[in-house]
């Protein structure tokens, strides 16, 4: 007769296998069937937000505009209220109005920005945008940008890639009519 201790291992190794021959829809079903999040895009605080794209406006020094999609995945409205960046040495939210001459001039938003309740709200070249002044160092294609958002629902932290774009060629000079934080697009 074999004794107990040494049939025990076999047994165990038995179970294993069939566990694995059975369970089949483990752990890999299970993670497959979760939503990933897609590439460039980051989930928010208790995932309230999401940013979807986020790109930056390459640059060799000075200032820039950041862009993507913001989408609030609840049912209450977030407000974006500030945003900051180690590669600025200040950032703002800015959006873009016409003035008393008919061009369109960007100022700091303020307030921030409302995103409506499961809603989109979209951050674009000659609309609103995140403005990055005094940059630290050039930016430059490819390039990852730290951006943090302060909002309603927490702070959102964000990796904004550097694109090479000639579009939204602005003109960082005060406008004749404007005040000394306002700026105009050209």
């Amino acid at each position: 007769m074999t004794p107990f201790f040494a049939v025990r291992p076999i047994l165990a190794a038995l179970a294993l296998a069939g566990l694995a021959a059975c369970g089949g829809s483990g752990a890999a079903t299970s993670s497959s069937t979760l939503p990933t999040p897609r590439a460039g895009s980051a989930a928010g605080p208790s995932t309230a937000l999401r940013i979807d794209d986020p790109w930056c406006k390459a640059a060799d020094a000075g200032m820039t505009s950041c862009f993507a999609t913001l989408v609030n995945l609840t049912d209450i409205a977030i407000r974006i209220t500030a945003a900051s960046s180690p590669a600025a040495g200040m950032t703002e939210l800015h959006e873009t109005v016409k003035n008393a001459d008919g061009q369109l001039q960007m100022q700091p938003a303020a307030g921030g920005f409302t995103l409506a309740p499961a809603q989109q709200f979209a951050l674009e070249p000659g609309a609103n945008h995140i403005m990055l002044m005094q940059l630290s160092a050039p930016l430059k294609n490819g390039d990852p940008v730290s951006i943090t958002l302060t909002t309603s629902a927490g702070p959102l932290p964000a990796t904004f890639v550097v694109r090479t774009f000639a579009g939204a060629n602005e003109s960082y000079q005060p406008s004749g009519s404007a005040s000394m934080g306002e700026m105009t697009h050209s």
